[in-house]
Protein backbone atom coordinates (compact mmCIF):
# COMPACT_ATOMS: atom_id res chain seq x y z
CA UNK A 1 0.00 0.00 0.00
CA UNK A 2 3.15 2.25 0.35
CA UNK A 3 6.39 2.89 -1.63
CA UNK A 4 9.84 1.84 -0.44
CA UNK A 5 9.83 5.30 -0.10
CA UNK A 6 7.89 5.86 3.09
CA UNK A 7 10.47 3.77 4.91
CA UNK A 8 12.53 6.81 4.98
CA UNK A 9 10.25 9.00 6.08
CA UNK A 10 9.47 9.65 9.90
CA UNK A 11 6.22 8.16 10.43
CA UNK A 12 4.73 11.15 11.42
CA UNK A 13 4.48 11.94 7.84
CA UNK A 14 4.15 8.75 6.74
CA UNK A 15 0.48 9.55 5.22
CA UNK A 16 1.91 11.68 2.30
CA UNK A 17 3.30 8.59 0.90
CA UNK A 18 -0.14 7.02 0.18
CA UNK A 19 -1.86 6.75 -3.25
CA UNK A 20 -5.39 8.48 -2.87
CA UNK A 21 -6.92 5.47 -3.38
CA UNK A 22 -5.42 3.78 -0.54
CA UNK A 23 -5.90 6.69 1.77
CA UNK A 24 -9.71 6.67 0.85
CA UNK A 25 -9.82 2.98 1.62
CA UNK A 26 -8.58 3.73 5.23
CA UNK A 27 -10.88 6.46 5.82
CA UNK A 28 -14.10 4.39 4.69
CA UNK A 29 -12.48 1.57 6.95
CA UNK A 30 -12.32 4.10 9.98
CA UNK A 31 -15.82 5.45 9.19
CA UNK A 32 -17.35 2.14 9.19
CA UNK A 33 -15.85 1.38 13.00
CA UNK A 34 -17.28 4.81 13.59
CA UNK A 35 -20.14 4.29 11.98
CA UNK A 36 -20.36 0.36 12.82
CA UNK A 37 -23.96 0.07 14.98
CA UNK A 38 -27.45 -0.30 13.18
CA UNK A 39 -27.87 3.41 13.53
CA UNK A 40 -25.13 5.20 14.50
CA UNK A 41 -25.17 8.15 17.37
CA UNK A 42 -24.49 11.94 16.58
CA UNK A 43 -21.62 11.45 18.49
CA UNK A 44 -19.87 9.02 16.31
CA UNK A 45 -21.03 10.74 13.36
CA UNK A 46 -19.34 14.09 14.80
CA UNK A 47 -16.57 12.30 16.39
CA UNK A 48 -15.66 10.58 12.32
CA UNK A 49 -16.59 14.26 10.72
CA UNK A 50 -14.49 15.96 13.16
CA UNK A 51 -11.61 13.16 11.75
CA UNK A 52 -12.22 14.25 8.27
CA UNK A 53 -11.57 18.22 9.49
CA UNK A 54 -8.20 17.03 10.57
CA UNK A 55 -6.82 16.03 7.34
CA UNK A 56 -4.66 18.96 5.39
CA UNK A 57 -5.24 17.63 1.91
CA UNK A 58 -8.09 19.23 0.75
CA UNK A 59 -8.76 16.04 -1.94
CA UNK A 60 -8.62 13.54 0.63
CA UNK A 61 -10.59 15.88 2.93
CA UNK A 62 -13.14 15.68 0.69
CA UNK A 63 -12.93 11.94 0.51
CA UNK A 64 -13.34 11.43 4.00
CA UNK A 65 -16.81 13.72 4.20
CA UNK A 66 -18.19 11.89 1.40
CA UNK A 67 -17.21 8.59 2.82
CA UNK A 68 -18.64 9.45 6.08
CA UNK A 69 -21.79 10.84 4.59
CA UNK A 70 -22.70 7.74 2.69
CA UNK A 71 -22.16 5.49 5.53
CA UNK A 72 -24.44 7.92 8.11
CA UNK A 73 -26.86 7.79 5.46
CA UNK A 74 -27.04 4.17 5.15
CA UNK A 75 -26.90 3.42 8.83
CA UNK A 76 -29.99 5.38 10.14
CA UNK A 77 -32.83 3.28 10.50
CA UNK A 78 -36.09 3.04 7.98
CA UNK A 79 -38.63 5.30 9.58
CA UNK A 80 -41.70 3.44 10.69
CA UNK A 81 -44.98 4.81 8.86
CA UNK A 82 -46.51 7.17 10.79
CA UNK A 83 -49.34 5.41 13.17
CA UNK A 84 -52.85 6.63 11.91
CA UNK A 85 -54.63 8.42 14.22
CA UNK A 86 -57.84 6.36 15.65
CA UNK A 87 -61.21 7.33 13.84
CA UNK A 88 -63.48 9.73 16.62
CA UNK A 89 -65.83 7.30 17.75
CA UNK A 90 -69.49 8.32 16.21
CA UNK A 91 -72.38 8.02 18.48
CA UNK A 92 -74.54 5.32 17.35
CA UNK A 93 -77.36 8.40 17.73
CA UNK A 94 -75.36 10.61 15.28
CA UNK A 95 -77.99 11.35 12.89
CA UNK A 96 -81.11 11.51 15.76
CA UNK A 97 -79.16 13.61 17.71
CA UNK A 98 -78.64 16.36 14.77
CA UNK A 99 -81.83 16.04 13.38
CA UNK A 100 -83.19 16.43 17.19
CA UNK A 101 -81.43 19.66 18.08
CA UNK A 102 -82.67 20.81 15.05
CA UNK A 103 -85.88 20.24 15.38
CA UNK A 104 -85.60 22.29 19.00
CA UNK A 105 -83.90 24.78 17.75
CA UNK A 106 -85.74 25.65 14.19
CA UNK A 107 -88.00 28.57 15.71
CA UNK A 108 -84.80 30.29 17.01
CA UNK A 109 -83.98 33.36 15.79
CA UNK A 110 -80.23 32.45 15.57
CA UNK A 111 -80.12 28.18 16.36
CA UNK A 112 -76.08 28.26 15.26
CA UNK A 113 -75.73 30.85 18.18
CA UNK A 114 -77.24 28.09 20.63
CA UNK A 115 -75.18 26.39 23.86
CA UNK A 116 -75.79 22.99 24.91
CA UNK A 117 -74.94 21.30 28.32
CA UNK A 118 -75.68 17.83 29.61
CA UNK A 119 -76.71 16.12 26.90
CA UNK A 120 -77.73 12.68 26.74
CA UNK A 121 -79.77 10.41 25.15
CA UNK A 122 -82.97 8.52 26.89
CA UNK A 123 -85.71 5.52 26.14
CA UNK A 124 -85.56 2.37 25.35
CA UNK A 125 -87.75 2.26 22.31
CA UNK A 126 -87.83 5.69 20.72
CA UNK A 127 -85.06 7.97 21.57
CA UNK A 128 -84.89 11.34 23.23
CA UNK A 129 -82.61 14.25 23.44
CA UNK A 130 -82.29 15.58 26.76
CA UNK A 131 -79.99 18.31 28.54
CA UNK A 132 -79.90 22.18 28.62
CA UNK A 133 -79.99 24.68 25.96
CA UNK A 134 -79.01 28.34 26.01
CA UNK A 135 -80.70 30.41 23.16
CA UNK A 136 -80.54 34.11 22.39
CA UNK A 137 -83.59 36.31 22.77
CA UNK A 138 -84.78 38.84 20.04
CA UNK A 139 -82.44 41.74 21.28
CA UNK A 140 -79.50 38.94 20.95
CA UNK A 141 -78.83 38.22 24.54
CA UNK A 142 -78.35 34.79 25.78
CA UNK A 143 -81.52 33.91 27.82
CA UNK A 144 -79.69 31.28 30.69
CA UNK A 145 -79.79 27.58 29.88
CA UNK A 146 -83.15 25.69 30.28
CA UNK A 147 -83.95 21.75 30.31
CA UNK A 148 -85.21 20.35 27.06
CA UNK A 149 -86.13 17.21 25.39
CA UNK A 150 -86.44 16.71 22.14
CA UNK A 151 -88.11 13.36 20.14
CA UNK A 152 -87.31 12.66 16.24
CA UNK A 153 -91.19 13.76 15.74
CA UNK A 154 -90.88 17.47 16.43
CA UNK A 155 -94.32 16.72 18.28
CA UNK A 156 -92.88 15.63 21.52
CA UNK A 157 -90.65 17.93 22.49
CA UNK A 158 -90.76 20.80 24.86
CA UNK A 159 -88.43 23.72 26.77
CA UNK A 160 -88.63 24.56 30.42
CA UNK A 161 -89.93 27.72 31.35
CA UNK A 162 -88.45 29.27 34.21
CA UNK A 163 -90.95 30.69 35.39
CA UNK A 164 -92.98 27.34 35.34
CA UNK A 165 -90.49 24.64 36.25
CA UNK A 166 -92.81 22.59 37.14
CA UNK A 167 -94.48 22.00 34.12
CA UNK A 168 -91.02 20.54 33.30
CA UNK A 169 -90.77 18.01 35.77
CA UNK A 170 -93.56 14.93 35.32
CA UNK A 171 -92.46 14.77 31.14
CA UNK A 172 -89.15 15.23 32.37
CA UNK A 173 -89.16 11.76 34.47
CA UNK A 174 -91.19 10.46 31.58
CA UNK A 175 -89.11 11.10 28.52
CA UNK A 176 -85.43 11.66 30.00
CA UNK A 177 -85.44 8.81 32.59
CA UNK A 178 -83.90 6.69 31.08
CA UNK A 179 -80.58 7.29 30.17
CA UNK A 180 -79.07 5.03 27.58
CA UNK A 181 -75.65 6.75 26.18
CA UNK A 182 -74.40 10.23 27.83
CA UNK A 183 -73.63 12.76 25.09
CA UNK A 184 -71.20 15.01 27.01
CA UNK A 185 -70.95 18.61 28.44
CA UNK A 186 -70.40 21.89 26.29
CA UNK A 187 -68.57 24.68 28.76
CA UNK A 188 -70.05 27.94 28.32
CA UNK A 189 -68.16 30.04 25.59
CA UNK A 190 -68.06 34.03 26.46
CA UNK A 191 -70.52 35.21 23.95
CA UNK A 192 -70.49 38.28 22.47
CA UNK A 193 -71.64 41.36 24.21
CA UNK A 194 -74.61 42.82 23.93
CA UNK A 195 -75.38 45.60 21.74
CA UNK A 196 -76.14 49.04 23.09
CA UNK A 197 -79.87 48.94 22.37
CA UNK A 198 -79.95 45.38 24.87
CA UNK A 199 -78.29 47.72 27.36
CA UNK A 200 -80.81 50.73 27.18
CA UNK A 201 -83.55 48.40 27.36
CA UNK A 202 -81.68 46.68 30.66
CA UNK A 203 -81.04 50.08 31.99
CA UNK A 204 -84.75 51.51 30.99
CA UNK A 205 -86.05 48.55 33.06
CA UNK A 206 -84.26 49.20 35.69
CA UNK A 207 -85.09 52.75 35.86
CA UNK A 208 -88.43 52.14 35.66
CA UNK A 209 -88.52 49.43 38.45
CA UNK A 210 -86.28 52.12 40.36
CA UNK A 211 -89.59 55.13 40.40
CA UNK A 212 -88.58 56.88 36.91
CA UNK A 213 -91.29 57.68 34.63
CA UNK A 214 -91.98 59.12 31.28
CA UNK A 215 -89.11 59.53 28.85
CA UNK A 216 -86.04 57.89 29.72
CA UNK A 217 -82.35 58.66 28.66
CA UNK A 218 -79.62 56.59 28.64
CA UNK A 219 -76.21 57.34 28.87
CA UNK A 220 -72.94 55.80 29.13
CA UNK A 221 -70.32 57.36 31.27
CA UNK A 222 -67.49 55.40 31.38
CA UNK A 223 -66.21 51.80 30.51
CA UNK A 224 -63.59 49.66 31.60
CA UNK A 225 -63.36 45.62 30.25
CA UNK A 226 -66.64 44.16 30.94
CA UNK A 227 -67.78 46.94 33.36
CA UNK A 228 -69.30 50.34 32.38
CA UNK A 229 -71.23 52.73 33.83
CA UNK A 230 -74.23 54.18 33.10
CA UNK A 231 -76.06 57.70 33.71
CA UNK A 232 -79.82 57.35 33.48
CA UNK A 233 -82.20 60.42 34.18
CA UNK A 234 -86.03 60.97 33.80
CA UNK A 235 -88.46 63.52 34.30
CA UNK A 236 -87.88 63.58 38.30
CA UNK A 237 -84.87 61.00 38.64
CA UNK A 238 -80.92 61.03 37.54
CA UNK A 239 -79.62 57.77 38.63
CA UNK A 240 -76.55 56.01 38.05
CA UNK A 241 -75.79 52.26 37.56
CA UNK A 242 -72.70 50.07 37.34
CA UNK A 243 -72.73 46.82 35.34
CA UNK A 244 -71.21 44.68 34.43
CA UNK A 245 -72.09 42.16 31.67
CA UNK A 246 -69.25 39.26 31.45
CA UNK A 247 -70.48 35.71 30.35
CA UNK A 248 -74.15 34.44 29.12
CA UNK A 249 -76.55 37.30 30.38
CA UNK A 250 -80.07 36.08 31.71
CA UNK A 251 -83.45 38.14 32.12
CA UNK A 252 -85.29 37.58 35.08
CA UNK A 253 -87.69 39.67 37.54
CA UNK A 254 -89.35 41.08 34.32
CA UNK A 255 -86.40 41.65 32.30
CA UNK A 256 -83.34 43.24 34.50
CA UNK A 257 -80.12 41.59 33.23
CA UNK A 258 -78.31 38.75 35.72
CA UNK A 259 -74.84 37.08 34.94
CA UNK A 260 -73.12 34.14 37.05
CA UNK A 261 -71.14 35.47 39.72
CA UNK A 262 -68.15 33.55 41.00
CA UNK A 263 -69.90 31.62 43.55
CA UNK A 264 -71.69 30.19 40.74
CA UNK A 265 -74.90 31.59 41.61
CA UNK A 266 -76.88 34.23 39.44
CA UNK A 267 -76.98 37.67 40.53
CA UNK A 268 -77.82 41.02 39.04
CA UNK A 269 -75.09 42.61 36.36
CA UNK A 270 -76.29 46.07 37.51
CA UNK A 271 -76.48 47.68 40.80
CA UNK A 272 -76.80 51.41 41.90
Amino acid sequence: MYSEKCHRKSSSRCYRCLNRKDMKTILTGLAMVLLSSHAAAESDIESALAGCAAIKNAKQKAGCYEAVTKLATQAKPIAAPPQEAEPAKVSQYAEFIAKAKHNITRDFKDPASVLWRNLFVSGDQMPVLCGELNGKNSYGAFVGFRRFYAAENAALQDIEDPKRPEMMNGMWKTMCGKKVENIGEVEDVDPSPPSTTQKAKWLTVLAEKNGCEGKIRVRSTMKEGTKEKFEVTCADKNLVFTCDFRGPITEQMGGIPFVRGESGHNQAACWM
